[in-house]
């Protein structure tokens, strides 16, 4: 990657308790996740603060860790407050939301894989 590139992003929404996660993941060449961006509520905030961190740790852990040991050491941190989804999806924590776009990251990049084999010889994939 050369200085000033721009690299690949999917933009993904959550709905946690605290109000609604923005969550930018940014690949390399390869496909590979490298850089992670999230906001929440108002800039400047004391949350988005948090947030924002929160962002640039999960992008520090990218580089020495795959996307499945990130989601399973943020899961199950919950709240006292949950918020559920258009969809009918609970989230109970700002943590749990970042783990709600990390899964719907790599759900995506399962289906966008699993398209690209062949017809013959794989069943139908409608998820």
């Amino acid at each position: 990657m050369k200085d000033g590139e721009a690299l690949p992003c999917r933009s993904i929404r959550v709905y946690a308790p605290e109000g609604t996660l923005f969550v930018n993941i940014a690949e390399d060449s390869h496909g590979k996740p490298v850089h992670v961006e999230m906001t929440i509520g108002k800039a400047g905030s004391l949350l988005n603060a948090w947030v924002n961190a929160s962002a640039r740790m999960i992008t520090v852990m990218l580089r020495h860790h795959n996307l499945s040991v990130i989601i399973e050491e943020l899961s199950l941190i919950t709240s006292d407050k949950m918020r559920t989804t258009p969809k009918g999806i609970t989230c109970r924590s700002g943590p749990e939301a970042v783990v709600l776009a990390l899964l719907t990251y790599q759900c995506e990049k399962f289906k966008e894989h699993y398209n690209e084999i062949p017809l013959a010889g794989k069943a139908q994939f409608n998820g």
